[in-house]
């Protein structure tokens, strides 16, 4: 279980993972680019694969990037321990973002990201 933990921790680099929350600040707060979240139940499908994507789409929230809702990433998220004991290392979801449906893919350390950059996580660092 410690190579799934490593293997889905995000950077501590990267934004909204738990150091960038650490050293968030009110100031830097109110400058941050927040992801637009999508309503939940926008998540149609999704699938494990076995390719580990490098890109900076499948591995940090972008700018402008629209995130699925918290409800839909717990979904995925209770399943990706064991798919990682089968060999799976990202996830490929199909959303209904309006105004269109777009096919993601997703490392499986940007999935840890998602839970921590949605408003209620937000609002509870600054608290």
């Amino acid at each position: 279980m410690n190579e799934y933990k490593s293997y889905s921790s995000p950077l501590h680099s990267a934004a909204y993972s738990p150091q960038f929350f650490s050293n968030l600040t009110f100031c830097g707060a109110a400058d941050l680019d927040y992801p637009c979240i999508a309503l939940a139940g926008s998540l149609l499908s999704y699938r494990f694969v076995d390719d580990v994507p490098s890109d900076s789409a499948s591995t940090m929230i972008l700018h402008g990037e629209t995130i699925p809702h918290l409800d839909d990433v717990v979904a995925i998220s209770r399943e990706m321990a064991e798919a990682f004991l089968s060999g799976k290392r990202t996830v490929v979801a199909h959303f209904s973002f309006d105004p269109s449906n777009v096919h993601r893919k997703y490392h499986f350390s940007k999935m840890s990201l998602l839970p921590a950059s949605t408003y209620d996580r937000l609002t509870k660092s600054l608290a």
